[in-house]
C-alpha cells in the first residue's frame, strides 16, 4: 500500500513488461476515436494484474473503462485532491491504512451517513471513490490484482436519502464501481437504519452480476462481518480494535497530490469528432 505501511512491489518480468507494450499498442491503433487515454507504464500496470496480465482482458477493461468516462463524464472526477480537500475532511471514505481483508484485498470504508444530502451530489461522493482508488494503485499498481473490500456503513441513513437512491444512479455507480480496474470486488454493508430495507431492494435490483456473489450484509451482526475481516483491521463501531488517524493519511494522500490530478486530468474526455 502507499507510504503509511510497508510495501513489496513486485519487479516486471520480461513477459509482463511485452504485454504492457501489446496493450499500448492496441489503445493507439483501436481506440484514438477517445481523447485522453492514460498509457503510462504504471497505469497500465492496474488493468494488467487484475486480469494476470491477459491482454485481451486488459484491452477490453480498459475499454470499458474509458467508455464509460464518455457516457458519464459528470460522474468522474477531473480535480486534484486539495481542490476537494473540505469535502475530504469529511471523512466519508477512506483507504483504511495498512488493513486488508482475509483474503489479503485492501479495506476501503465509506461512511454513507457523514454525508451531507443538502449540499453534495452524489456524483461528487463518486469523485472521492476516484482519487482514494488513485491512490491506491498508483503507488501499487500490483494490488488491482489482489481486488477491493469496500465497506459501505448505512448508519444514520435517513429518509433524505432518498434523493440519491433511485435507480438510475445506483445503477450508474454501481456500473461505475465494476469497471474500476479490481479483479474482484467484495462489498461489506454493515449496521442499521430505518430505511435501509427499503434502500436494500433497490441495491439488490442494481448490482451487476459480476460482484452480486460478493456483496454481504450484515447489518448489526459484527460476528459475521468478523468471518471476513480479521478484528484487528476492524474499526470499534464494527466489532474490532482499529483506529484510523485521519491527520496521517491525509497526508499521504495529498503528498501525491500532482501525480493525482495528472491521472484525473485524463478524465476530461469526450470522442474526437
Amino acid at each position: 500500500m502507499p507510504s503509511n505501511s510497508k510495501k513489496v512491489v513486485p519487479s516486471l518480468t520480461e513477459d509482463q513488461q511485452h504485454a504492457i507494450k501489446i496493450l499500448r499498442k492496441r489503445i493507439e491503433d483501436e481506440l484514438n476515436h477517445i481523447k485522453n487515454i492514460n498509457t503510462k507504464d504504471n497505469y497500465l500496470l492496474r488493468f494488467l494484474y487484475c486480469t494476470d496480465f491477459n491482454t485481451q482482458l486488459g484491452f477490453a477493461k480498459i475499454k470499458d473503462y474509458y467508455e464509460n468516462i464518455v457516457a458519464y463524464p459528470k460522474w468522474y472526477s477531473t480535480d486534484p485532491p486539495i481542490k476537494i480537500k473540505p469535502l475530504i475532511d469529511k471523512n466519508i471514505s477512506v483507504i483504511v491504512p495498512a488493513s486488508v481483508d482475509k483474503d489479503d484485498r485492501p479495506i476501503y470504508l465509506f461512511k454513507v451517513g457523514n454525508v451531507d444530502i443538502q449540499n453534495i451530489s452524489i456524483q461528487e461522493i463518486s469523485f472521492l471513490d476516484d482519487i482514494w482508488f488513485e491512490y491506491l494503485l498508483e503507488s501499487d499498481p500490483h494490488l488491482s490484482g489482489k481486488g477491493i473490500c469496500i465497506i459501505v456503513d448505512f448508519e444514520y441513513v435517513t429518509w433524505k436519502f432518498a434523493k440519491w437512491f433511485n435507480y438510475r444512479n445506483v445503477k450508474i455507480g454501481f456500473k461505475k464501481l465494476a469497471l474500476v480496474p479490481f479483479k474482484e470486488i467484495k462489498i461489506h454493508f454493515v449496521n442499521n437504519s430505518k430505511s435501509m430495507k427499503y434502500f436494500l431492494k433497490l441495491i439488490v435490483s442494481c448490482v451487476p452480476d459480476e460482484i452480486k456473489k460478493q456483496v454481504h450484509f450484515h447489518f448489526s451482526d459484527q460476528e459475521t462481518l468478523a468471518k471476513h475481516i480479521d478484528k484487528d483491521f476492524l474499526l470499534p463501531e464494527h466489532g474490532g480494535y482499529n483506529k484510523i488517524n485521519y491527520t496521517r493519511i491525509y497526508k499521504s494522500l495529498f503528498e501525491i497530490n500532482d501525480v493525482i490530478a495528472s491521472n484525473l486530468n485524463m478524465n476530461k474526455n469526450d470522442t474526437n469528432s
